[in-house]
């Protein structure tokens, strides 16, 4: 089965249904190939098949998978020599975004080519609330486990949101309550309760592990990787060698007490040690660690 077709009025086909057969494009211009039946029964391999030009601009980077299925537009009704344009690659429903094959489920929700009846609506398992983005809701949707999701006073940049993304659909879009990483960006007017300080903007990142970097730094790391920009074995190497940040209210605790110790001891006599009263214990026997953040580190 190479297409199907979207008939007008008057029998012509307007969109054709096709399966992807090549993504390769030696320009780089995301064009791809598609095979259309009976018109390219003549090309009897894919790789001489006419390309189909992306209808998406550039500057949203989409190129469907050989197996996809995409809709063909032709540049003249009936005239498939001329211009082919695409628009693709379609998923039928949302725990098909990694690949939804043509021969199977792609079209399950299209009139008169559902074969196949389409999965029951994730959404109405309980295990997969929060990992879809909402309906009113703007979102940019990865092939698997990242997003960035536009809401209502609301930005998020969110990777590994599901917990088991390699299972059996649509178990893989159950929700990862356990370590998210994601930044969000949110608008709201309040007030704090600790000091009554008026907040509008919060920004928060949220990770296992958080890495400010710097590409001039005493501490240099291998930062613009073609292939990363930041590889794996130099995500190690910063895990295990950047310098972790201070917590700021517990350095104040220590500073206080240094400075309590500091401005009260007393010597029993010239040149001898301080007296080693309460406040100096504490002092000496301070965990120096408590200070360092385990999570957040710089270089």
């Amino acid at each position: 089965m190479g297409s199907e077709s979207a008939v007008s009025s008057h029998g012509e086909p307007l969109i054709r249904i096709c399966e992807v057969k090549s993504v390769y494009d030696d320009t780089d211009g995301m064009r791809i190939k598609v095979r259309l039946t009976p018109e390219d029964n003549h090309i009897a391999l894919d790789k001489d098949l006419p390309y189909a030009f992306p209808l998406l601009p550039k500057m949203l980077h989409v190129t469907p998978k050989v197996g996809e299925c995409v809709l063909l537009i032709l540049a003249t009704q009936g005239d498939s020599e001329g211009n082919r344009f695409f628009v693709g690659p379609v998923i039928s429903q949302p725990q098909m975004m990694g690949k939804d094959p043509y021969n199977f489920t792609a079209v399950s929700l299209l009139k008169g080519m559902n074969l196949l009846a389409p999965q029951v609506a994730p959404s109405t398992n309980p295990n997969v609330n929060g990992t879809l983005p909402k309906y009113d809701d703007i979102a940019f949707q990865g092939r698997k486990n990242s997003d960035v999701i536009l809401g209502e006073n609301e930005l998020k940049i969110r990777c590994g949101f599901e917990s088991t993304p390699n299972s059996p659909q649509p178990n893989n879009l159950f929700f990862n309550r356990l370590n998210p990483a994601y930044i969000q960006m949110k608008f709201f007017q309040t007030k704090l309760k600790s000091d009554n300080d008026e907040v509008g903007s919060v920004v928060n990142v949220v990770g296992d592990k958080i890495n400010l970097l710097s590409h001039v730094s005493t501490t240099n790391f291998e930062l613009a990787d073609p292939d990363g920009p930041i590889t794996d074995s130099v995500l190690m190497e910063i895990l295990d060698k950047a310098h972790p940040l201070p917590y700021g209210d517990v350095l104040v605790e220590f500073l206080q007490i240094f400075m309590k110790v500091f401005l009260t001891h007393t010597h029993p006599f010239p040149m001898d040690p301080p007296v080693y009263d309460r406040t100096m214990e504490q002092f000496a026997s301070y965990d120096m660690n408590k200070l360092l953040s385990k999570s957040v580190r710089c270089n």
